[in-house]
């Protein structure tokens, strides 16, 4: 990294909680958004971090990295390729009159990518989960990948402690509980083992097939009430018996107790878990990254870019 001169803040995206700039090859800042809400969600998202730094002896991987968080300001860093969401699209042609249905998929992930993207993701909530917490949002637009094609999970302005209400879920990533499943019908339930273990199902059956379940499908203008009828009344996309696909259902389904479970599906282990904290560490640590990301903010080149 260079002098601060050598940055030029570049949009990347305007989220909901944020904007996102690009500041060279190795850093992003999100800056807060004007509104009450969104600073709030900005504010919890930076406690989170702050709650990861302070966790040596159960380290995470596979979380965005955090370099330097002051007031309205999140340093963080790139992801070059941007989310799956965007990649997925790329290899999708779609109905021009409705852009959310898929007609058809002309580029398959590898399998090899599948299952990587899969152990890094699961490894990740994981590491939340060993520290009491939960992602809670977790969505094909806040899978990022970075320059090796790693896949990150970011936006941790949802997160919070097992247990906590969920406020950002949606179909296909969770789903209304019915009345056969007693306290907490009619809501997506609390965070919990099985909201974050649906939800990484869900991304497993994309990454099989390169878009989300039942995307292929549209039911006229009560289309978002019927998939969340479906979800509901556990109406989920035909599965075949393939080992992918018996994870997803179990996901789907309740069958793991812990998001460690299913990461152990995908060959994750604490050997793992320990290795990759220690380079998030590392990286933490090199070239006096969130010292130069200090200077940037002193020299005053965002301050244009902050709402009023």
């Amino acid at each position: 990294m260079g002098k601060t001169d050598e940055y030029t803040p570049e949009f990347v995206m305007r989220g909901g909680t944020g904007t996102v700039y690009m500041l060279n090859e190795v850093v992003a800042v999100k800056i807060a958004r004007s509104d009450p809400d969104a600073q709030q969600d900005h504010a919890n998202e930076q406690a989170v971090f702050r709650r990861l730094e302070g966790d040596l002896e159960n380290p995470t991987p596979g979380l965005i990295q955090c370099f330097l968080q002051v007031p309205g300001f999140t340093f963080l860093k790139l992801a070059i390729h941007g989310s799956l969401a965007m990649y997925l699209n790329a290899r999708q042609d779609r109905d021009p009159d409705n852009m959310d249905e898929v007609w058809m998929v002309w580029d398959k992930i590898p399998t090899s990518t599948a299952h990587k993207w899969m152990r890094q993701l699961c490894g990740a909530a994981a590491g939340l989960e060993s520290m009491g917490m939960c992602h809670g949002d977790i969505h094909l637009g806040n899978v990022l990948l970075d320059s090796g094609w790693n896949a990150i999970l970011a936006d941790l302005d949802r997160a919070g402690d097992l247990g906590s209400d969920l406020e950002a879920v949606s179909e296909p990533f969770g789903r209304l509980l019915n009345a056969s499943e007693g306290e907490g019908a009619g809501t997506y339930g609390k965070a919990s083992a099985y909201t974050e273990t649906f939800a990484l199902g869900s991304i497993c059956y994309t990454l099989q097939r390169g878009h989300v379940p039942w995307e292929t499908e549209r039911w006229g203008p009560d289309h978002d009430v019927v998939l969340q009828d479906m979800f509901q009344n556990k109406q989920f996309p035909p599965l075949t018996d393939s080992r992918e696909d018996t994870i997803t259902w179990r996901c789907w389904n309740g069958g793991y107790s812990s998001v460690r479970e299913l990461w152990e599906e995908f060959g994750g282990d604490g050997r793992e878990l320990k290795d990759v904290s220690a380079c998030y560490l590392q990286h933490m640590r090199v070239a006096g990254i969130a010292e130069e990301c200090r200077q940037i903010l002193d020299s005053g080149i965002l301050s244009p870019l902050k709402e009023r």
